[in-house]
């Protein structure tokens, strides 16, 4: 019970917990935005990583929920596939290779995400771009550097995403 709780603590209560505190500190409307990090375990399970994967599942629901609380505060959810960070740095170094090599081989880039290649996702969170929906999903996950899908359809159905320059 105990690494459960564990688990837990930052992936899924802290973002639950700032439901409350968050509207003290930013200001409110949909130029604020809360972002709030998953991972691609929730499409694609790993073996092992039950307790992991259900937070990070979860995370889609509170996601949700907080749009509905926080409004107008817009609630964005980034959803990153492996990224070569220094999370994996406790592993011996050739099962850490053999780890990286396979993540590598599942994406269309041939290459597991750096940190900054996953920053895209996190700055376009802060983009204020039309009538953003208050919820977004947004993956990067190897197959391309910035979202891959996200919700980003106006009040009349219109795509008010800027297109940036690559």
């Amino acid at each position: 019970m105990t690494f459960i709780k564990q688990a837990g603590m930052a992936r899924f209560f802290a973002p639950m917990l700032l439901d409350k505190l968050l509207p003290a500190y930013v200001r409110p409307g949909p130029a604020s935005c809360f972002t709030i990090t998953t991972g691609t375990i929730v499409e694609r399970p790993i073996p092992d990583w039950t307790v992991v994967g259900s937070y990070a599942t979860g995370l889609h629901g509170l996601m949700r929920q907080l749009a509905v609380d926080l409004k107008p505060l817009r609630v964005d959810l980034v959803s990153p596939a492996a990224v070569e960070t220094e999370f994996w740095n406790g592993l011996p170094e050739d099962i850490r290779m053999d780890i990286m090599q396979g993540f590598a081989a599942k994406m269309a880039t041939g290459k597991v995400a750096q940190p900054e290649d996953v920053a895209e996702s996190y700055l376009y969170s802060t983009d204020t771009v039309g009538h953003k929906l208050a919820r977004e999903i947004k993956e990067a996950n190897g197959e391309e550097n910035s979202a891959r899908r996200c919700s980003t359809l106006g009040k009349r159905g219109q795509d008010t995403r800027k297109k940036r320059a690559r």
